[in-house]
């Protein structure tokens, strides 16, 4: 039986330019975040370590490209593009999907709504799809329930 063992621990602190708040030099956690994947939770399979950085003005969590060690080598302009604002595929997937079904009545308009919601607090462009999804779906939603009534109302005339 495998198991996923994840930790974060707390690395060290440099000075970034933050992609999500816009703050420029400020101070920022480097976060190490390693997990395990275990067999029988006795013998490690297989190890993954990501570097994440906290911007201290905003508490936004940053992704990076470089780990530690060559986090703390580098000025806040030197790390423009290196540690930037990551959307998770879910989120992206969602934001896709919400748009190719807004014209299904009901499933569409669902899930819109979902794409909304969970997207609403994301930077990018998975944020403006998901809006963009919610607005079309509604749309295509009105212009049904519109052509019911207009039909109704053809045929008692």
């Amino acid at each position: 039986m495998n198991t996923v063992i994840g930790q974060e621990n707390a690395a060290g602190t440099i000075r970034i330019h933050c992609p999500a708040c816009g703050a420029r030099d400020v101070p920022a956690t480097i976060i190490e975040h390693r997990e395990h994947v275990t067999e029988f939770a006795v013998v490690t399979v297989a190890t993954h370590t990501t570097w994440w950085v906290q911007c201290s003005n905003c508490k936004a969590t940053l992704y990076s490209k470089l780990n530690g060690a060559q986090l703390e080598t580098k000025t806040a302009d030197e790390l423009v593009g290196l540690v930037y604002y990551r959307v998770s595929f879910v989120h992206q997937f969602l934001a896709i999907a919400a748009v190719a079904l807004s014209f299904t009545p009901g499933l569409g308009t669902l899930l819109a709504a979902v794409a909304w919601v969970v997207n609403r607090k994301t930077k990018g462009w998975p944020r403006k799809l998901s809006k963009l999804a919610f607005i079309m779906s509604f749309v295509f939603l009105g212009g049904l329930i519109l052509m019911a009534i207009l039909s109704e109302m053809g045929r008692r005339h």
